[in-house]
């Protein structure tokens, strides 16, 4: 793990087993996730995915809310479906785009997602489960009480790579 120029931001290679588990974590329950960013409970709020933005072969994963999801369907079947939202924040590798920018992305752009639960608990966000695990286990702990984020599952990993 690196810091770039900017502290809150943190790079994690791809190919790291956690964040590799992290991005599956996402993939198994996207559905789950858009069903609920759909019809959403009273007092959810914040719902946003991940998505990994490419320009001139640069990369950045980045967070996008004002979430759109559109689906074409053939005969009761899903045929194509795109998404699009805003950017949460300005991208630091990508110039020319900048907060609040309207993106359209696919399906397999989509990196990680995350909400606020009724009584406040950060939920989905396993990529940030893995920089804290690459932190520390105290890191971990403290993102669990502090959000309420579910990263237990990161410590069978960081164990079995150690």
């Amino acid at each position: 793990m690196r810091a770039t120029t900017d502290s809150n931001v943190k790079d994690v290679d791809s190919a790291h087993p956690l964040m590799q588990a992290a991005r599956q974590r996402a993939k198994d329950s996207l559905d789950d996730f858009l069903k609920m960013a759909s019809h959403p409970p009273p007092g959810a709020r914040g719902f946003v995915l991940k998505v990994a933005l490419q320009d001139a072969g640069k990369i950045e994963n980045i967070w996008v809310g004002a979430l759109e999801r559109r689906t074409r369907k053939k005969m009761f079947v899903t045929v194509s479906e795109t998404f699009a939202g805003r950017l949460a924040n300005t991208p630091l590798r990508l110039p020319g785009r900048k907060k609040g920018d309207r993106i359209s992305f696919s399906r397999s752009d989509i990196r990680d997602w995350s909400y606020v639960a009724p009584d406040g608990r950060m939920v989905g966000n396993a990529t940030a489960c893995v920089i804290f695990a690459l932190e520390s286990p105290a890191a971990v702990e403290q993102a669990m009480r502090s959000f309420g984020l579910d990263c237990g599952w990161t410590k069978s990993i960081t164990a079995a790579s150690n």
